[in-house]
Formats: C-alpha cells, sequence, structure tokens
C-alpha cells in the first residue's frame, strides 16, 4: 500500500513499561479512558499473551461527519505496550466507497494477525455506514504475493495493483 510517512516503519518498536507493573487490567482500562477521550473503542480481543485493542480515532468533528477514519491498534502485553500502533489510514470517497490509503504494521511485529483485525475493524465500520466497496492499490515497492494473499484472506479481490472488497448484499 501507498505509504504516508516512510520512515515511520524504519523506526525501532518499543515495549513501553505498563503504568502500574504486571498490572495488564489496569493498563486496558487506562488506555480504554485515553482512547474515549478522542476515539471509539471498537474492539477487545484476548489472546493467551496479550490483549489488544482496536480502536478509531475521532477528531473534532461528530463521528457520523467524520470523512478520514483512522483505526489503531493497542497491543498490551503483561511486560508492557508496544509503540508505536499499527494502523491504517482510509477516508470516505463518498457515501458509497471507502478508499484505503495505508496499512502500517511495523516489521517487527509482522505476521501476528495485526493487519487483519484492522482490515476486519474497516469492514466493521463499512457495514456500520453501509458502505458498497473499499477501494485501494498496492505501491509498486510492495511484495504483492505477500500482499494479495493477505488481501484475500480478509476478502478482498486483487486485479493487477488493485483491491476492492465489496459488502455483499443480503
Amino acid at each position: 500500500m501507498f505509504d504516508l510517512d516512510l520512515l515511520e516503519n524504519k523506526r525501532k518498536i518499543k515495549l513501553m513499561p505498563l503504568v502500574k507493573k504486571e498490572n495488564v487490567e489496569y493498563e486496558i482500562e487506562n488506555e480504554k479512558y485515553e482512547i474515549e477521550r478522542n476515539g471509539r473503542v471498537l474492539s477487545i480481543i484476548e489472546r493467551s499473551d496479550e490483549v489488544l485493542i482496536l480502536y478509531r480515532t475521532l477528531y473534532d468533528v461528530p463521528e457520523h461527519e467524520e470523512s478520514s477514519i483512522h483505526l489503531k491498534l493497542s497491543i498490551i502485553t503483561s511486560k508492557g505496550r508496544y509503540v508505536p500502533n499499527p494502523l491504517l489510514y482510509a477516508h470516505f470517497l463518498n457515501s458509497k466507497t471507502i478508499a484505503l490509503a495505508d496499512v502500517q504494521v511495523h516489521d517487527q511485529i509482522e505476521n501476528n494477525g495485526y493487519g487483519k483485525i484492522l482490515l476486519e475493524g474497516l469492514i466493521q465500520i463499512a457495514h456500520e455506514y453501509k458502505v458498497a466497496d473499499i477501494n485501494g492499490f498496492l505501491a509498486a515497492r510492495d511484495n504483492f504475493n505477500k500482499l494479495k494473499h493477505f488481501y484475500s484472506k480478509v476478502g478482498f479481490t486483487v486485479d493487477g495493483t488493485n483491491i476492492n472488497w465489496t459488502r455483499k448484499t443480503l
């Protein structure tokens, strides 16, 4: 995908200590509180060794008027919280189409399903808003075979460099 900030993925990912040592529950509640000040928690996923909080960052307009979609995934473990968060950028082209701009998961934490969770969150938003299509493209520098497999697993079709998800009608 088109990378909005090529340098973002070059930084080292850091494991930030928990606010209260070894207290994951407190960290989850604290993170939810911070998210809800400027966003909305979409889901909380508990895994054996981590808790993932999928959320949408909102800006100074009501959510239903927001044209940009910024999804992030907070990764909390008993050892700390990973930063920067995996993220997804998209925006509404119109009431029926979302343009997917970028999915960023740091190289050090790839292949853990984080990108899939972000895309599933975007699809959830598409269903909420009754959006018909999500479109995007793969940049020339991307590994096409790996990304084709990735997007196909989540329900996108890949045609050359174009990717598309279409809502199934009932």
